[in-house]
């Protein structure tokens, strides 16, 4: 079994050299090369603890063929020089974990070419160290180095470009009407807004306390989309009770943050982010008393990308039973289209937590709403959290990872 094959043919006098890529050999304890050139050249194999391109080695700067390549890192494990048109086939064994082949056109010939074919004792397939990009110049060898083999640690680290992790956390009590999953706000009326436009923000706390110079919250990190959806953030500082009005606003807030707070170190009051006005059906987000960070049943995904949703946890201190559903509106030229994705029956002290698969595309808005099937009796405290990735989409092809 071939595991590996190379067909190349020398342009001329100045290719004088063909390194093949760096081969990991796995545990395979002997290779065996098969090659039959049509010109007279030299055949060399090195070993290495890793792959040669680690090395820098640069073609383009770096006279091939010399010892200012660092080629003396590697180990040379066979050296012949090969007849013309004659079959050469060499066994050896191997004794580190990487390998190289390189051809040295000892004629210089532009019609000299050659047919490689590499096996494992073993006949497994050899895995490769580098990736070829066609889009590069000078057909570059980029190393291909992954940091961990976790896709979600990568996104959460910024290793993938155009991947993050999304996290939506919503907390609340059942109530005897359908609302969105909040503590101390219970709103029916949900804020969309079909034309999204850039409106002016107005953010004020419930406490005079949250203020530049107050013991509470001085200071807000706002989150958001503008009026193209695309991600915005801003801070701004705190006026107690009265409305601070923001004109360089946002079409929809997805989080709020305290960055500075006095000598209670959070928010005495409950701190709530308005669309043009300070009325129910126009709140975007908040953040509850004491928490310094909100916890909304509202993520809109921002322009130009996609949000997937692949696991949902929820837990309840509940006395009553109800449910917990999780919808979406679609935006349309006229009036968003409400999809409910998942309704989830709630029940006295459930934990809950199970995989799932919500899709939300470019600018649609994941809401989370609840309701008791009956009268409230007692304390029906509820915390949702959904898990993710947010993909850019149309991704160009990545060179590096």
């Amino acid at each position: 079994m071939v595991n590996y094959k190379l067909q190349y043919q020398f342009s001329g006098a100045t290719d004088t050299v063909k390194n093949t890529e760096s081969l990991h050999i796995i545990e395979s304890t002997s290779t065996t090369i098969s090659i039959r050139p049509s010109t007279a050249i030299t055949l060399e194999v090195y070993s290495g603890i890793e792959s040669y391109n680690r090395y820098d080695y640069i073609p383009t700067t770096v006279p091939q063929g010399t010892t200012q390549d660092n080629i003396e890192h590697f180990q040379l494990e066979v050296q012949d020089i090969l007849t013309p048109n004659k079959n050469y086939i060499k066994h050896f064994h191997n004794t580190h974990p990487y390998i190289f082949i390189r051809l040295i056109n000892n004629v210089a010939t532009p019609n000299g070419f050659f047919t490689l074919s590499v096996q494992h004792s073993i006949n497994k397939n050899f895995e490769s160290v580098s990736v070829r990009d066609s889009t590069l110049k000078n057909n570059t060898l980029v190393s291909l180095i992954r940091p961990t083999t976790d896709f979600y640690i990568d996104a959460v680290d910024g290793n993938l470009s155009g991947f993050e992790t999304i996290e939506i956390h919503a907390k609340g009590s059942l109530s005897t009407t359908e609302s969105l999953l909040m503590n101390s706000d219970t709103i029916t009326d949900i804020f969309i807004d079909p034309l999204r436009v850039d409106d002016t923000n107005i953010i004020k706390s419930d406490v005079a306390t949250d203020t530049a110079t107050g013991i509470g919250a001085r200071t807000v990190l706002v989150n958001g989309l503008d009026e193209n959806r695309d991600p915005k953030q801003f801070s701004l500082t705190l006026n107690g009770t009265s409305n601070v009005s923001i004109s360089d606003s946002c079409v929809f807030v997805n989080s709020l943050q305290l960055t500075e707070v006095g000598s209670m170190l959070f928010n005495v009051g409950n701190i709530r982010i308005y669309n043009t006005s300070v009325a129910d059906n126009k709140l975007m987000c908040s953040i509850e008393s004491g928490e310094s960070i909100s916890h909304s049943p509202m993520y809109e995904v921002a322009s130009g990308f996609n949000a997937y949703i692949t696991k949902l946890s929820l837990s309840g201190n509940c006395v009553d039973e109800g449910y917990i559903k999780i919808a979406k509106y679609s935006y349309t030229l006229t009036n968003p289209i409400l999809s409910v994705i998942e309704k989830i029956n709630v029940s006295p002290n459930m934990n809950l937590e199970k995989r799932v698969n919500i899709t939300l595309l470019d600018s649609e808005r994941l809401i989370i709403l609840k309701k008791s099937y009956g009268i409230i009796t007692g304390t029906n405290d509820i915390v949702v959290s959904l898990f993710g990735i947010q993909k850019k989409v149309n991704l160009d092809i990545q060179s590096t990872i």
